[in-house]
C-alpha cells in the first residue's frame, strides 16, 4: 500500500520533471518507496554520429588498426564534456544521499545509486537526456543438457559442426586463426584445458589486459562451465589428441566472468558496461590496437520484458561503439523458440543487419539440409524497422548436442543457440587472418551474405539469411580483396618458453638466471634478436639486448639464449617477468614474440611467527597451492569471536568433482632458532556433514625443508569426527562463536636450527567447511601473542596461587565480555569459556602446575601467569 506522504512527495518530485525525461519504471520505483538509494542510469545528450563516423572512416582511408584510437578519443571527449556538471553537482551532496558513482564513455552515461532528491536535481541539467532505473538484470542463454558431464575426447576427432559450416575448407588452406583474438564475453573460462591453455593472452600479456573478472582475479569456471563450452567451439584443439572442437583452433583468447547462470548472481548493469568498455581499451593505452580483440562473442541475454526496451538509448550507443572500433560483436539468438511472441533485448536491435549479429540453432549432426532446433528463437523483431532489419535471427549455426570443452579438462554435449553463437565467432576469425585489413561488420556482412538460404525460399524468421559458410564467405572477400597467404609466413619469431627460478612457481633464490626458448616459426633465417625483459611491469634497465642465435635459420628450429646478467629478486611475494623478442621485421604473429611468467618469492621470517588473517591472505606470507584451479583458500569473515574477526577459508562443501583434490596455504620460510621446544599452534573450526564415510574432508600439516619442492613430513592429520571443532552434524558450517574452534598444537623441535616451510592442507570430499586462523611459530612452552606477561595489565588474576577457582579483575571500567584461554606448560588448551569481570571460574579440574591465562576483551589481549596448588 503506497503511504499518502510518499505518493504526495513522488507527484510534486516529477512534478519538478520534464515530461517523458524520466522513465515510468523509475517513477513507479520512487512511488512505491523502494528503499532510500535507488539505481540511477542517467544518460546524456549525445553528439557523436556514428554513421558519420564510418563514412569519415571509408572516406579518409582510415585502417582498422586506426579505428580503436579514434573511437576511443571521440567518445571520451564527448563523455568528458557533458558529464562534467552532474559529476560536480553529485559531489556537493553527501554519502547519505549519493552511494556510488560509475561513469562511462563506450555509451554517454552514468550510473549512479542516490537517493530521489539527487535524482530530481540530475533530471533539471540540460546534458541530461534520460534518467531511469539501473536495475537491468541480464543471464546467459540457459543450455539445454544432454549428455553426462565429462564426455569423451575423440582422438583426432573433428566435431560435425565445424564441417557444417565448411572450416575444414579454411584449414585445408593454412587459415587456423593464427594471430587473431577473441573475447569471451561470458560466464568464466577454466584455463589449463587443453584445448585452449596455450593460447590465452594472459601467457603472453599482463592478467589485466587479459581477463576481466568480476568473481575472480584470475580466470575460472566456476560459476558455470558454459563459458569454458563456447569457448572450446570457437578456438578449442588439443594437440595431445588431434581432438578439433573448436573453428579457430589457432587464435588467442581473452574473457570474463560477468555473466550468471542464475538471475540471484546477476551483477549491476554498471559492471556489465565496464566489461564491454574494456575491450575498446584492454592495456589502457588509446594509442595502441594490437590488445583490442577481432571478436566478442555473447552467449547472454538480458531478463526483460517483451516490449521495444534498447532498441534505442544507450545500449545502442553501446553496440554502435564496438563496431565502429572494428570488432565484430556476435549474439546468440534466444532459446525461447519455437513459439516465442518477442525477441530478447540486446538481440533485438537492429541498427543494421549486422549490428549485434544475432545467431540461430540448427541441428549440425544431421544430413543437409539441416532442421531448425525447436528452442531456437523466432522473429521479427519488434523494435522499428523494415525489411531485412525485422528478420531475426540474421543467421544460423549449429547449436544442437555440440560437444566441446568442459570443467578443467573434460567435454561435453549440450544444446543452445549459445553454442551457435561460437560457430560464428570462430568464423570471423578465421576470415580475420585471411582479411586482416577488414573491419568486423564486413567480416560479418559477408558471412550473412554468402549464407546457404535454408528452410523457405529467401530470408526468414526462423533461419535468417541462412547457415554460414565459412569458406564461402572467404570466396566473397577474395573477389575485392587480397587474401595472406598463411602458407607464405617471412617472419614470426615465438617465444616458447620462460624458465622458472629454482623451484618453480615458488622460489627462494635471490638471483634468478632466465633462459628464454624461442623458436622460428617463418621462413626466414633469423641471425640475432632483440629481447627486452620487465620485471613486475618494470623494463629491465639493459633492455634492450641483442642476442645472436646461430639456430634459428629454418623454418620451426629452436634456440635457448640466457640474458647477459641474472634477475635480483629483492622483495618477497608475487612477481611477473615478461619477455620481448623482436627482429626488427613485420611479424605474422605480433602476439607469439612476448611471454609471461609468473612466480612466488618466499621470504626467511625468524620466531616468533603470527598470522591472524585479519587483513586476507597477503601474497607476501602466503602461497596457495592450487593444482586444479578449482576452489580453493581465501579469507571470510567470522562471527562470534570477539577481536578476531577474519579467517583462512577452504569452501570443501561447494567442491565439485569429489576427487581428493588438496589445496595448500604455504607459509613463509621460517628460520627456526636452535632449541629443545618449538612449537605450531593454529586455531581450527570444522563440522561434521554427517557419517557417511566417503564424505569425510581431510586437513593435514606438512614441512619442507627445500622451499617448497617437496614436503616429505607430515606433523598433522585430522578426517571427520577427529577433525571436527564441535559435537554437531550439518551442513555450510559457519563458526558462530568462540566454542566453534579449536586450539590444535605441533611439536616442532625435530626441525631446531632448520629453515622450514609449513604446508596446511584441506583434501576434499565435499564435506562442509573448513577455517583456519590464528597461527603461530614460537620457542617454548606458552603461545601467546607476545610470550612475555603485559607491562602494564589491565586486569589481573586472584588468589594466585589458587587451588578451587579464581576471578579475573580489571583495574579500570571495561565494556563486554572476557574471552578466557588457559594454557598448561607444553602449550596446549585446556580450558575456554567466555566470562564477565570480576565472576567466579572453578579450576579445581586443572591439575597442579604451571598455566599460562591469555585474556581478551576487543581488540585488547593479556596473558597472566597461573600457579594452580
Amino acid at each position: 500500500m503506497i503511504h499518502r506522504f510518499t505518493l504526495l512527495f513522488g507527484l510534486l518530485f516529477w512534478g519538478f520533471i520534464a515530461n517523458g525525461q524520466i522513465s515510468k519504471t523509475l517513477e513507479q520505483k520512487v512511488l512505491v518507496g523502494e528503499g532510500n538509494f535507488i539505481p540511477l542510469r542517467v544518460e546524456f545528450i549525445t553528439t557523436v554520429d556514428f554513421d558519420a563516423l564510418e563514412s569519415s572512416f571509408i572516406q579518409n582511408q582510415i585502417t582498422v588498426n586506426q579505428r580503436p584510437r579514434i573511437v576511443n578519443r571521440v567518445l571520451m571527449k564527448q563523455a568528458q564534456a557533458s558529464q562534467a556538471s552532474a559529476k560536480a553537482l553529485l559531489s556537493s551532496f553527501g554519502e547519505n544521499q549519493v552511494k556510488s558513482i560509475s561513469s562511462f564513455y563506450i555509451a554517454n552515461i552514468m550510473v549512479v545509486e542516490a537517493t530521489a532528491e539527487v535524482a530530481q536535481a540530475l533530471a533539471r541539467l540540460p546534458e541530461v537526456s534520460y534518467i531511469d532505473w539501473a536495475g537491468d538484470e541480464f543471464l546467459m542463454h540457459d543450455p539445454i543438457i544432454d549428455s553426462d558431464l565429462n564426455g569423451p575426447e575423440v582422438v583426432n576427432g573433428t566435431e560435425p559442426g565445424l564441417v557444417a559450416i565448411n572450416a575444414p575448407a579454411m584449414w585445408k588452406l593454412g587459415y587456423t586463426g593464427r594471430g587473431r583474438m577473441v573475447y569471451n564475453y561470458d560466464t568464466g573460462v577454466w584455463p589449463t584445458h587443453p584445448s585452449f591453455k596455450d593460447r590465452f593472452l594472459g601467457n603472453f600479456a599482463p592478467l589485466s589486459q587479459s581477463w576481466y573478472g568480476l568473481i575472480r582475479e584470475y580466470p575460472d569456471g566456476r560459476i558455470s562451465d558454459h563459458g569454458t563450452h563456447t569457448l572450446g567451439t570457437i578456438a578449442g584443439l588439443d594437440t595431445a589428441t588431434n581432438d578439433t572442437i573448436g573453428v579457430a583452433f589457432g587464435s588467442y583468447w581473452i574473457a570474463n566472468d560477468y555473466v550468471a547462470s542464475t538471475v540471484a548472481a546477476l551483477p549491476p548493469l554498471a559492471q556489465m558496461i565496464a566489461a564491454f568498455e574494456w575491450a575498446l581499451n584492454p592495456d589502457g593505452d588509446t594509442t595502441t590496437s594490437d590488445d583490442i580483440p577481432d571478436v566478442i562473442n555473447n552467449s547472454w541475454r538480458w531478463r526483460d520484458d517483451p516490449d521495444t526496451v534498447h532498441c534505442g538509448g544507450f545500449v545502442v550507443q553501446l553496440m554502435n561503439a564496438i563496431e565502429a572500433a572494428g570488432m565484430a560483436n556476435v549474439f546468440s539468438g534466444g532459446n525461447s523458440g519455437p513459439n516465442n511472441s518477442s525477441v530478447n533485448s540486446p538481440q533485438r536491435i537492429n541498427t543494421s543487419k549486422v549490428n549485434t549479429f544475432s545467431v540461430g540453432s540448427i541441428d549440425g549432426n544431421q544430413t543437409f539440409p539441416y532442421p531448425i532446433s525447436n528452442f531456437s528463437t523466432r522473429g521479427p523483431s519488434q523494435c522499428p524497422g523494415s525489411g531485412s532489419l525485422l528478420i531475426h535471427p540474421e543467421v544460423v549455426a549449429p547449436g544442437q548436442n555440440v560437444r566441446s570443452a568442459w570443467g578443467t579438462n573434460g567435454y561435453n554435449t549440450i544444446s543452445g543457440t549459445s553454442m551457435a553463437a561460437p560457430h560464428v565467432s570462430g568464423a570471423v576469425l578465421l576470415l580475420k587472418e585471411a582479411f586482416p585489413q577488414l573491419s568486423g561488420a564486413q567480416l560479418m556482412q559477408a558471412l550473412y551474405t554468402s549464407a546457404i538460404d535454408m528452410g523457405v525460399t529467401g530470408e526468414d524468421n526462423t533461419y535468417g539469411n541462412g547457415l554460414i559458410d565459412v569458406y564461402a564467405a572467404y570466396q566473397l572477400l577474395a573477389l575485392s580483396h587480397t587474401a595472406v597467404n598463411p602458407n607464405d609466413v617471412s617472419w614470426d619469431v615465438s617465444i616458447k618458453e620462460i624458465s622458472h627460478p629454482t623451484g618453480g612457481e615458488v622460489t627462494c633464490d635471490e638471483l634468478y638466471y632466465p633462459e628464454i626458448i624461442i623458436q622460428n616459426l617463418g621462413d626466414s633465417a633469423v641471425g640475432s634478436v632483440d629481447i627486452s625483459y620487465w620485471l613486475n611491469g618494470v623494463l629491465g634497465a639493459s633492455s634492450p639486448i641483442t642476442i645472436a642465435t646461430p639456430n634459428l635459420l629454418s623454418n620451426g628450429a629452436i634456440d635457448t639464449v640466457s640474458l647477459p646478467n641474472p634477475i635480483a629478486l629483492t622483495t618477497n611475494g608475487e612477481y611477473e617477468f615478461a619477455v620481448s623478442v623482436s627482429i626488427g621485421k613485420p611479424e605474422y604473429d605480433e602476439v607469439n614474440n612476448q611471454r609471461i611468467i609468473r612466480f612466488n618469492k618466499r621470504g626467511l621470517t625468524t620466531l616468533p611467527f603470527y598470522e591472524d588473517f585479519e587483513t586476507g591472505i597477503s601474497g607476501l606470507n602466503w602461497f596457495i597451492k592450487n593444482d586444479d584451479a578449482l576452489t580453493s583458500w581465501d579469507s571470510v569473515s567470522v562471527a562470534g569471536w570477539q577481536g578476531n574477526t577474519y579467517a583462512a577459508y577452504l569452501n570443501l562443501k561447494d567442491y565439485l568433482p569429489r576427487l581428493s583434490q588438496k589445496d595448500g596455504l604455504w607459509s613463509p620460510i621460517l628460520q627456526l632458532p636452535s632449541a629443545p621446544l618449538l612449537q605450531l599452534s593454529f586455531d581450527v573450526a570444522y563440522q561434521q556433514l554427517g557419517t557417511i564415510g566417503f564424505v569425510q574432508d581431510t586437513f593435514k600439516v606438512y614441512a619442507s625443508t627445500d622451499c617448497g619442492q617437496t614436503f616429505p613430513h607430515l606433523l598433522h592429520s585430522k578426517t571427520g569426527s577427529d577433525l571436527s571443532s564441535t559435537g554437531v552434524l550439518g551442513a555450510n558450517f559457519e563458526p558462530s562463536s568462540r566454542s566453534d574452534w579449536r586450539r590444535d598444537n605441533i611439536d616442532l623441535s625435530t626441525f631446531s636450527g632448520q629453515e622450514v616451510m609449513l604446508s596446511f592442507v584441506g583434501v576434499n570430499r565435499k564435506g562442509n567447511n573448513l577455517y583456519l586462523d590464528n597461527i603461530s611459530v614460537y620457542e617454548g612452552l606458552w603461545d601467546p601473542v607476545s610470550i612475555a606477561e603485559s607491562e602494564v595489565n589491565v586486569f589481573s588474576l586472584f588468589p594466585n596461587p589458587a587451588t578451587e577457582s579464581i576471578q579475573i579483575a580489571a583495574s579500570k571500567e571495561t565494556v563486554g565480555d572476557l574471552y578466557i584461554t588457559i594454557m598448561d606448560a607444553n602449550g596446549r588448551v585446556v580450558e575456554q569459556r567466555q566470562m564477565a569481570v570480576n565472576q567466579s571460574f572453578k579450576i579445581g579440574q586443572l591439575a597442579p602446575g604451571l598455566y599460562l591465562v591469555k585474556v581478551m576483551q576487543g581488540k585488547s589481549v593479556e596473558h597472566i601467569k597461573l600457579i594452580k596448588e
